[in-house]
């Protein structure tokens, strides 16, 4: 027993001791521990070695995730804005979606005319070339929208139009696609304008012969005939 409480009260002893010198040694300003991690971080230098620095590939990934979900969140705003309910209904010809059905039964309605709110989003997907918004823009493009945005003289009156342009090769196809279910002949006016700004006029007007070789219908036809002749008429873009 008496072997046990003196054990005990070496180990006692001992760390009485350590303590009493770790608290000494952080009353000094500048000691052994001090020099030591000093020591350290010269060696670290002089090895080359990084000192903690994040990969700056990681950054990228981060900042790429971001503006994936900033072109998400463009998307399902225009959505909303022009009554669509789920992914699959953004084609809109002729005032009804192509594509989908409303859920639950619900009336889709696409107002006639953008709003103020709904241009700001368009606006948004072009400076953000949101290739996922591309659909939703051509259900616009021949609207004129609003005057209150500062850049609006830059639009010529299209805006959806003219934010194609800048979300740029994404647009082409979509546009092209476009060509064969629009009626309207504005409407077949701009979108080849978009194809011609992207691609190029001998381009556009090369890949809309190969459409027209395809189309089903006289009334497709008719549609790519219209585009062809804009390309020949107005090689330079507006």
């Amino acid at each position: 027993m008496r072997l046990k409480i003196a054990g005990t009260m070496l180990v006692v002893a001992t760390l009485a001791f350590v303590l009493s010198n770790q608290n000494n040694a952080g009353d000094r300003p500048a000691e052994a521990g001090d020099r030591t991690s000093q020591d350290a971080a010269v060696l670290v230098a002089d090895s080359g070695e990084p000192e903690g620095k994040s990969d700056p590939l990681d950054e990228v990934l981060r900042l790429r995730e971001s503006l994936d979900g900033m072109k998400r969140r463009v998307a399902s705003e225009l959505r909303r804005s022009q009554g669509l309910f789920v992914v699959g209904t953004d084609i809109v010809i002729g005032g009804k979606p192509i594509g989908g059905m409303a859920p639950g039964g619900q009336t889709f309605r696409f107002p006639p005319q953008m709003s103020r709110e709904e241009e700001e989003w368009i606006v948004l997907a072009g400076e953000l070339r949101a290739e996922n918004c591309v659909e939703l823009l051509l259900n616009r493009i021949s609207d004129h929208g609003h005057l209150h945005i500062v850049r609006r003289p830059v639009y010529q009156g299209y805006p959806a139009y003219y934010h194609l342009c800048k979300i740029g090769l994404p647009a082409c196809q979509p546009a092209l696609n476009r060509i064969l279910l629009e009626s309207d002949d504005m409407s077949i006016h701009l979108l080849t304008g978009v194809l011609q700004r992207c691609l190029g006029n001998s381009e556009a007007r090369s890949r809309l012969v190969a459409l027209k070789d395809k189309c089903e219908t006289d009334e497709m036809r008719e549609r790519v005939q219209k585009a062809i002749e804009r390309c020949e008429a107005e090689p330079v873009h507006f």
